[in-house]
C-alpha cells in the first residue's frame, strides 16, 4: 500500500515537472527522498526475510529529524531530534536491527 501510494505521488510530481519544464531544488529533494525511503524499506525487507535476524524494523528519519529553514539554509534542531529518536527507540526495545 505504501509503495502504491508513493508511486502515485511520484507520478504526480513527474507530471508537474513535465508540465512546468522546470525542476526546482525542492522537487529534486522530494524525489530523492522517495528513493532513500525505498532503499531503506528494501533493506529492511531483505534482512527480515533472508538473514537470521528475527526482529527488524524501519525507522523513517522524517519522524525523528526536526529541521527548520533559517537564513543560512536548513537547520537541524539536535535536542528535539535526539528526544524524538530516544522515544522511537524505546518503542523498539525488542528489535535487533533498525534500518534508518
Amino acid at each position: 500500500a505504501t509503495l502504491v501510494r508513493d508511486f502515485g505521488d511520484v507520478r504526480d510530481l513527474l507530471r508537474a515537472l513535465w508540465l512546468s519544464r522546470e525542476c526546482s531544488e525542492r522537487l529534486m529533494d522530494v524525489l530523492t527522498g522517495y528513493g532513500e525511503l525505498w532503499c531503506a524499506m528494501l533493506l529492511e525487507a531483505y534482512m527480515s526475510s533472508t538473514i537470521q535476524i528475527q526482529q527488524t524494523a524501519m525507522l523513517d528519519a522524517r519522524n525523528v529529524l526536526c529541521i527548520s529553514h533559517g537564513e543560512t539554509g536548513i537547520q537541524v534542531d539536535w535536542d528535539m531530534s535526539q528526544g524524538k529518536l530516544e522515544e522511537a527507540l524505546r518503542r523498539m526495545l525488542d528489535v535487533e536491527v533498525i534500518v534508518i
